[in-house]
């Protein structure tokens, strides 16, 4: 499997160094570059037109739309990592967490190397796994407007593509999971799993939700995608499966 990693800056070099080391040790072929989005956007471009990869990974600080633009320019998953440079990487996570429907970016913790690194290497076995989504709807929850609101449109994306999929209250070995999360109870961050934070209008509302969910993240670690955007979750699979 060749990885892309490409991050923002030379200062964030005591994050991607041991990040490339730990993909190569993982049996990764792995490719790295500094570019940043706003200083080299014509090298970037080129890039992505020119390198041969699986996976792009890609890490930036401040405001970080490295993985963002990424995502833009190409069909591969791309996976962001946040970088503390402000605002204990606040300001980085929001920008990389938060990416619009149609442009994926699967996001770890701030400096969540390990959390990418396990599920890029869950990845080198993909041919194990059924073209199968698990969507994890805690019982609980399940009937929640909000999260019933979600479910539906979600399942409504994958029912236009070749990839069947299944809900259940519990994770499923050997298929792509994707977690609906309201609680710490709902992360499975020791397992590859996608997760999805499901909030309703009142909390999307109001920017300190803002801050539990970066804690929240941040204590558990695991891979997410924006809040409420499921689809971006599925889309991200269906680019994993090619």
């Amino acid at each position: 499997m060749k990885v892309l990693v490409l991050f923002g800056s030379i200062s964030d070099k005591d994050i991607y160094e041991p990040l490339t080391r730990e993909l190569q040790h993982n049996a990764s072929d792995v490719e790295f570059e500094v570019i940043s989005a706003h200083r080299n956007p014509d090298q970037l471009s080129q890039a992505l037109k020119v390198k041969t990869y699986d996976i792009v990974v890609a890490g930036a600080g401040l405001a970080a739309h490295l993985p963002g633009v990424i995502a833009s320019k190409t069909k591969r998953p791309v996976f962001g990592i946040p970088v503390a440079a402000a605002f204990g990487g606040l300001d980085a996570f929001l920008s990389i967490l938060q990416m619009p429907f149609g442009v994926p970016v699967l996001t770890s913790r701030v400096n969540g190397t390990s959390d990418v690194v396990d599920f890029i290497t869950h990845l080198k076995d993909k041919k194990l796994l059924k073209p199968t989504i698990n969507f994890i709807i805690d019982d609980k929850i399940k009937d929640f407007d909000y999260v019933v609101s979600e479910k539906n449109r979600t399942c409504a994306l994958v029912d236009e593509l070749p990839i069947s999929w299944q809900c259940s209250s519990t994770y499923a070995q050997g298929m792509y999971n994707i977690s609906f999360v309201t609680e710490k109870s709902h992360i499975y961050a020791d397992r590859p799993c996608i997760h999805v934070p499901v909030i309703s209008g009142q909390n999307r509302s109001d920017p300190l939700f803002a801050l539990e969910l970066f804690k929240m993240i941040n204590e558990c670690g695991g891979i997410w995608v924006g809040t409420n955007n499921g689809r971006n979750a599925v889309l991200a699979i269906k680019e994993i499966l090619g």
